[in-house]
């Protein structure tokens, strides 16, 4: 699972994932965690509409850390530059959907990957804003997959008139709204 930026007019709204076979330098949880953040940045194979997502290892200040949680769990620590949300601003990616992107590819890959903390600097993000969702708060800066449920689009099938013939168009709707024949309709209208 590959979770992306959607692109233009829905790139505020949320992520879409993109299945894909993937290729490690190894099997330990940090390999893993740069593995799939190489993929991130190296945009989509098969999604059309989305974003490309900066070069995120020059984002990065350093390696990705994965620590062992008294739960049983992990959490891995993601280090940014201080200067994380202008550069983000600069390549058109939304600070929210691009935390958004990181926890459900992290969490949903990784095993045992119960939360992620992303420091900008030396500050763990504890709160973000994103016009169509609202704030979201990360309490200790533990960032959890389940905090962006809302954030998790699907790319839909809809065919339009055009003329005598129906045109197939993709749009990204709520996951929740990809299999609703009433959602399908008022996307139409």
């Amino acid at each position: 699972l590959v979770s992306r930026g959607l692109g233009d007019m829905y790139k505020r709204q949320g992520v879409v994932a993109e299945t894909r076979n993937l290729s490690f330098d190894g099997q330990s949880p940090a390999q893993l965690a740069s593995g799939l953040l190489a993929a991130l940045s190296a945009g989509p194979q098969y999604l059309s509409g989305v974003c490309d997502m900066p070069n995120i290892g020059l984002l990065m200040s350093a390696a990705p850390q994965v620590i062992s949680l008294d739960d049983g769990g992990r959490m891995v620590s993601l280090y940014f530059h201080v200067n994380l949300a202008e550069m983000l601003r600069q390549s058109n990616v939304d600070l929210a959907c691009f935390v958004s992107s990181l926890t459900h590819t992290l969490a949903s890959y990784i095993p045992s990957v119960s939360s992620v903390r992303i420091y900008v600097g030396e500050t763990p993000i504890t709160s973000l804003y994103n016009t169509s969702h609202g704030s979201l708060l990360f309490p200790g800066g533990l960032i959890h997959r389940s905090d962006f449920s809302g954030y998790l689009m699907s790319q839909t099938t809809l065919y339009l008139s055009s003329g005598s013939r129906l045109k197939t168009t993709l749009r990204a709707m709520p996951c929740h709204d990809a299999r609703s024949p009433r959602a399908l309709m008022l996307h139409l209208m």
